[in-house]
């Protein structure tokens, strides 16, 4: 199946992809399906998107959204809807913490509550086998119709994740972006990560971390893959492991 992810833009023409579907893409695609990748910037109006939807006829639509790009996300889907039935899913901060709305909005079929990888591959694998959202029994997958699915404990070892898809983080000038860990144990009132803790507080410790031979091999990969200016570690707390960040150093 070939699942395409929509970046949808917001307040500017351009800004960090999700690294989610990055991580999520490669995945799939190490499991034998396809993964494309779409940027909606903010002068394309809902035809334009169509006639590109059209022309990919993918089997599922994703969307990784924080509630900044949900109501554009929201009106984007709704306007889809009416021209395919293609199904779509909806995963990363707004989807996880507000289920409900987003399934009551026309155009969305299925929410990924929590990480994505595994659920993911299985959702693919059930609507190519006829499954229908309000027939689906995944962990972490909501489908309309269906009943809060329970959650499965996060990916590990973390490192046998696939490198994320660059091409899926629409980088420029040389500019990439990396990921060590997942997860924070600071309580901030003002973050997701205290939310993703709670998320998981009954089924396993969400916070893990890469090794940092691990970490070094995608470094590696990519300075090997073109030209190189700048790495930034969109981690929320890169130090907070003394030892690790030694051991990195050297």
């Amino acid at each position: 199946m070939d699942v395409l992810f929509l970046e949808v833009d917001t307040e500017s023409t351009w800004a960090v992809a999700s690294l989610g579907p990055a991580f999520l893409a490669s995945y799939l695609r190490t499991a034998g399906h396809q993964a494309s990748f779409l940027r909606v910037p903010l002068d394309w109006d809902t035809g334009r998107l169509a006639g590109l939807v059209g022309e990919i006829q993918p089997g599922l639509i994703g969307l990784s959204l924080t509630t900044r790009q949900w109501l554009r996300a929201r009106d984007l889907v709704g306007q889809l809807r009416r021209d395919f039935q293609i199904p779509v899913v909806a995963g990363g901060l707004h989807p996880t913490f507000s289920p409900e709305s987003v399934l009551a909005t026309p155009g969305f079929d299925y929410v990924c509550l929590g990480e994505g990888e595994s659920a993911l591959l299985d959702l693919v694998n059930a609507i190519e086998s006829g499954t229908g959202p309000d027939q689906v029994n995944i962990s972490n997958i909501w489908g309309r119709g269906g009943s809060r699915p329970m959650l499965r404990p996060p990916f590990e070892p973390i490192d046998n994740l696939p490198f994320m898809a660059r091409d899926f983080l629409d980088e420029r000038y040389g500019v990439v972006h990396i990921s060590t860990q997942r997860g924070c144990p600071f309580k901030c009132t003002y973050c997701a990560a205290r939310m993703y803790n709670e998320l998981y507080a009954e089924t396993a410790e969400y916070g893990r971390r890469r090794s940092g031979a691990n970490v070094i091999r995608e470094l590696n990969a990519i300075k090997n893959h073109g030209p190189l200016n700048y790495v930034i570690f969109l981690d929320d707390t890169f130090t907070i492991n003394h030892p690790w960040v030694h051991e990195f150093c050297q």
